[in-house]
């Protein structure tokens, strides 16, 4: 398994690409955290012929629909339409930011 990419003398990565699957508007979402896919990369090799994280980012990413089947722990079969997974991604990627995010206890 491989984990954030980083090639000699380059910033790290930290975004894992979305492809566009419509260009006739604007995506709800262009990237995702890379540290929020990773722990998933077997079920993305599983879905993508053996690919690991760092080919797919490679060759462009995941569509939303397929980033949401990894997410998930769903196979290739269970891909929704990307209209569709476009909101369940951006909930998922909610939920992975506020589990990231400090809380206060609520003092000011």
């Amino acid at each position: 398994m491989s984990s954030t990419p980083q090639a000699s003398g380059e910033a790290k990565v930290t975004q894992f690409p979305i492809i566009r699957d419509d260009y006739h508007r604007e995506p709800k979402v262009r990237s995702i955290p890379w540290a929020m896919i990773a722990p998933h990369e077997s079920q993305a090799m599983r879905n993508h012929c053996s690919q690991d994280l760092e080919a797919l980012a490679r060759r462009g990413g995941l569509s939303c629909g397929e980033a949401v089947a990894v997410l998930t722990g769903k196979g290739i079969r269970d891909i929704v339409p990307d209209a569709e997974a476009e909101d369940t991604l951006l909930a998922l990627i909610a939920v992975y930011l506020s589990s990231r995010t400090p809380h206060n206890g609520g003092k000011t």
